[in-house]
């Protein structure tokens, strides 16, 4: 016989609530019964949203797998991008792959929670082993070729240019160790070109090239801007359609795209020994000041000479670029790398980059850095 509406079962709920309970089991909701008039999911949707912004990024994952309900706030396209656009300055590495302007602009459907997730370099070392990092494995167990490396860029002439030193001495590090010499008779290199090992993982062939001789170095005024005798200006200065017509001709498409008058700096092409060793080089270091009292200087200054060397017409796209972000200690305020990258608009680069965060007194991110680009160069030689 069936039980009267009202009467209670062996749990003290009437079968109503039991139904009531199962609806709302079904339906995914997170509150039910009397509980649901002060759930916290009954507050304005503004406001939860708003509340949800104070959470970091695992802590809205792990809320989003609670009921649907949460899982839609928790979805929402205005806080993903607030949390995106909060935590992607403490990053401390950004690259081609993970650069999340590259990805919101290459996309109709912006997906900002699915852009953080690959861009948040903390999620993309996932130690777990897994069949695709077989490849990999294999791979390192080949014999490779050591890839020659040019380092240059405003970095070398700032606070931060002891970085050269540690690299070609190996004193005061126990990350670097240098095994031999060999000649590198680049007009603008040191003379000499050295053989180092990082992390006892790494090995590569540096050769360091600086703007002008250190004489001129030393006697530039900090407030005079930054000229460099590697590279030579192709055009007039805010020669915008000019320059365009000008960069078509050549047949450097990529630059005919960018060139206008406030790209002034996409004017310039490396001198011809340069050009010869691009050709040759596995791989490039390119080093700024990231201190924020003298950032915006460096990073500008640098521009033409970076761009110049990244010409596809004398260097590959396949040849990858390391950018390092440098403070001469941990105590200098910096500029985050990924606004390091927007400054130095590497979003045009069309070929392998990676901006990472160095701290010249201990060379904390040099490893990271430093082993990813010769893994890049060694499998494109």
């Amino acid at each position: 016989m069936e039980s009267p509406a009202g009467v209670e079962g062996n749990d003290g709920r009437s079968e109503m609530e039991t139904d009531d309970h199962d609806a709302y089991s079904e339906q995914g909701c997170c509150s039910h019964g009397d509980d649901e008039e002060a759930g916290l999911l009954n507050i304005p949707v503004q406001a939860f949203l708003h509340i949800l912004q104070y959470l970091d990024a695992k802590d809205i994952c792990s809320l989003s797998s609670t009921c649907r309900q949460c899982n839609s706030f928790c979805s929402d396209q205005h806080l993903w991008k607030s949390v995106l656009n909060k935590d992607m300055v403490k990053w401390s590495e950004v690259s081609h792959g993970t650069y999340p302007s590259n990805l919101a602009t290459t996309r109709e459907d912006i997906d900002y929670k699915d852009i953080y997730m690959k861009c948040n370099p903390e999620l993309q070392r996932d130690p777990t082993f897994n069949l695709a990092s077989i490849p990999r494995l294999l791979w390192s167990f080949l014999p490779r070729r050591t890839p020659i490396i040019v380092m240059f860029g405003p970095g070398l002439e700032t606070d931060t240019s002891s970085i050269v030193r540690k690299f070609i001495t190996g004193h005061g590090s126990n990350i670097i160790k240098v095994n031999g010499v060999f000649p590198a008779m680049y007009p603008g290199s040191v003379g000499t070109g050295f053989e180092v090992t990082v992390n006892d993982k790494s090995r590569l062939r540096l050769v360091v090239l600086y703007s002008a001789t250190r004489k001129e170095r030393e006697a530039r005024d900090s407030n005079q801007p930054r000229m460099s005798k590697l590279i030579k200006r192709t055009s007039p200065p805010n020669q915008g359609a000019d320059s365009e017509e000008g960069a078509a001709r050549d047949g450097n498409e990529a630059a005919a795209n960018h060139v206008t008058a406030e790209d002034d700096y996409l004017n310039f092409e490396p001198n011809d020994h340069v050009k010869s060793m691009c050709h040759v080089v596995g791989g490039f270091i390119f080093v700024v000041d990231a201190a924020q009292q003298i950032n915006q200087g460096s990073c500008s200054s640098g521009r033409p000479e970076l761009f110049a060397f990244m010409d596809s017409r004398w260097t590959p796209d396949r040849k990858p670029l390391l950018v390092l972000s440098s403070v001469a200690n941990p105590d200098v305020p910096r500029i985050p790398c990924v606004r390091i990258a927007d400054q130095l608009s590497l979003e045009k680069l069309q070929r392998p980059w990676k901006v990472v965060d160095c701290d010249v007194s201990s060379l904390s991110g040099l490893s990271e850095g430093v082993d990813w680009l010769v893994g890049s160069a060694s499998k494109k030689m």
